[in-house]
């Protein structure tokens, strides 16, 4: 890296993929558990910023504005972050009464289970996907492999 803003999104970035790996892999014992069912996502939509202060992309808790549909005014929020937020706060609402996030006009999503090995993708797009790159998780797969067998 050349310059601190590089070093800077580089270790955003690596934060993001780590953390999202340690939410697969709770996702995936629960899911192995068979008690209780799991739903995964990862959130990739880049807020907009204010004026003058830096974008952190799509990182950790960052989606909480969208999660409780709580965008504060100052922010310039377009019509799909109104729409995202309005889709996954009914998401985050359903689960709490009922445990499954599924509701009526909502895009399905999908129970976790592992040799799907998917997550709900909440951003520009409300998709299915893997969310973090194959090639991180692997990496994280091996490196945790790697500290429990030392």
């Amino acid at each position: 890296m050349s310059t601190d803003a590089e070093a800077a999104a580089s270790s955003l970035a690596g934060t993001r993929d780590e953390m999202g790996w340690h939410m697969r892999t709770w996702a995936q014992l629960q899911s192995k558990r068979g008690k209780d069912k799991s739903y995964l996502y990862f959130f990739t939509r880049v807020p907009p910023t204010v004026e003058g202060r830096p974008s952190r992309g799509a990182t950790h808790t960052v989606e909480l504005s969208y999660t409780f549909n709580n965008l504060l005014p100052g922010t310039p929020w377009t019509e799909m972050d109104r729409k995202l937020a309005d889709v996954m706060s009914s998401y985050w609402v359903n689960f709490a009464a009922t445990g499954n996030p599924n509701g009526k006009g909502l895009p399905e999503w999908p129970e976790y289970k592992e040799k799907a090995d998917q997550a709900r993708v909440l951003g520009d797009t409300v998709s299915v996907g893997t969310g973090i790159q194959p090639a991180m998780l692997a990496f994280y797969d091996s490196y945790y492999k790697t500290e429990r067998e030392r």
